[in-house]
């Protein structure tokens, strides 16, 4: 095995979510490229951030004999349903017949929403996903433009 490979495994710059923004810099890529980032550097900066309370405020050892290594059930519970919430999600978009490696693209009324649920396939491990930022304030405002309603 190469540092390389023993530092970072299979990730390489592809996977990070800015480097399609870098290589192709269209309009969309760009769009979805900071979009992406942001979401990337808010999940970092909220870990850090995390780590640095539980660090001033001296809460390692209670979050570690407290939750991680308690046996009491509701505490045990209450970290399972976390998990069940990400397994969740992952599994309704499976059951969905969403194909991960085919491009998702979501929208909402604005695209605030979309963004949200941007964050969440990234959260499941989907990132070929983007968001049409104009959404449906932007493409409802043609006339000519082609709706179409029911299941996808």
């Amino acid at each position: 095995m190469t540092p390389h490979e023993i530092l970072f495994g299979r990730l390489e710059a592809q996977s990070l979510p800015f480097w399609k923004m870098l290589q192709h810099p269209t309009v969309p890529n760009i769009v979805n490229g900071v979009i992406a980032t942001a979401a990337a550097g808010l999940v970092i900066v909220g870990a850090i951030l995390a780590a640095g309370l539980i660090t001033r405020h001296g809460k390692w050892r209670v979050l570690w004999t407290e939750w991680l290594t308690s046996v009491d059930h509701k505490r045990i519970g209450i970290m399972y349903i976390v998990l069940a919430f990400v397994m969740l999600a992952r599994a309704l978009i499976e059951a969905a017949g969403i194909d991960p490696a085919r491009p998702i693209i979501t929208t909402c009324g604005s695209g605030v929403t979309a963004a949200a649920l941007l964050l969440a396939l990234q959260i499941v491990g989907i990132d070929n996903a983007a968001v049409y930022d104009g959404s449906w304030a932007e493409w409802g405002a043609v006339a000519e433009a082609p709706v179409e309603t029911g299941l996808a």
